[in-house]
């Protein structure tokens, strides 16, 4: 029993940190939800926490608006199959590099596959889907 213990313990340990960055982020406690995540990410290799990485950087939540940092998380969130990264990253293209109809074909794809996001990020850079 005490060999199984000392297996789980480090288990739960290392799968807090996400966790711990969706508590402080519902109590919009950005700059601690933004530590949790970076942690989540690099010590769990986290799929959600890249995506929350994105979304703080693009909206600067928790630290500086970053595009550079947004475009990269939302990338690496987008490669494990996360459409709501897609949409924010449609948004990246848009504020970075003012490319509407790349951003606009991201958005049409992510609408179909159902990411609400997609639809609001259209919505509020004027793009018809």
């Amino acid at each position: 029993m005490k060999f199984f213990i000392i297996l789980i313990l480090p288990f739960f340990a290392y799968a807090s940190f996400f966790r711990e960055g969706i508590v402080h982020y519902k109590q919009k406690n950005f700059e601690a939800a933004l530590q949790a995540f970076q942690k989540a990410a690099s010590q769990e290799n986290s799929k959600n926490a890249y995506y929350f990485l994105g979304l703080f950087y693009l909206k600067g939540l928790g630290a500086q608006q970053d595009l550079d940092k947004a475009e990269k998380y939302l990338q690496i969130a987008s490669s494990f199959g996360n459409e709501r990264a897609n949409c924010l990253l449609a948004e990246v293209i848009i504020l970075k590099y003012k490319d509407f109809d790349k951003a606009k074909k991201i958005l049409i794809n992510g609408k179909k596959s159902g990411a609400y996001e997609c639809q609001q990020i259209a919505k509020k850079y004027k793009i018809k889907l």
